[in-house]
């Protein structure tokens, strides 16, 4: 994929980063079954998966476009197998994700409130860009309020602002 850098040097970046950043959120994208990956390859990300740890990641299987260099690629990897790479990515990264926002709960956080679902229910974000629906709607769009977070899900936390 034409990367110009190799996994110790992205391992270093991320310890540097959570060295001087200790509450940062990092992710990443993926891409499963790009042409040419072996299954050393796809062994490899999973490893890479588990080691870092990311807060959360996009994966989604390659697809060809026509017209780009990759489409005209040797080694296309079968649909099927690019499905189930993406699978074993996506499970794991849920639980890690589940995991790292279980670490959340009783906490306090800022958070932005952005949007309102449904039943009126507030949605914001946090500084790292976690969503937390807010129990109860006395809060207005745009506002920073902290909140305490009570239950981790895997795609969102949910809080009550903090009294």
């Amino acid at each position: 994929m034409n990367r110009r850098y190799n996994v110790d040097e992205y391992l270093s970046k991320i310890d540097m980063l959570r060295k001087h950043v200790p509450e940062i959120a990092i992710t990443t994208d993926i891409i499963a079954g790009f042409p040419g990956e072996t299954d050393e390859d796809h062994k490899a990300t999973v490893k890479a998966l588990t080691e870092i740890r990311f807060d959360g990641i996009f994966a989604f299987n390659y697809s060809p476009r026509p017209m780009t260099r990759a489409a005209e690629m040797d080694g296309q990897i079968e649909p099927e197998i690019r499905s189930e790479r993406l699978a074993e990515i996506l499970e794991l990264q849920d639980r890690i994700t589940l995991e790292k926002n279980r670490k959340l709960e009783g906490s306090v956080m800022e958070v932005l409130v952005d949007d309102f679902l449904d039943r009126g229910m507030p949605s914001s974000r946090t500084r790292t860009n976690k969503i937390v629906r807010l129990k109860g709607n006395n809060v207005i769009k745009g506002s920073i309020v902290n909140v305490q977070i009570e239950k981790a899900h895997k795609h969102n936390l949910l809080g009550r602002l903090d009294k």
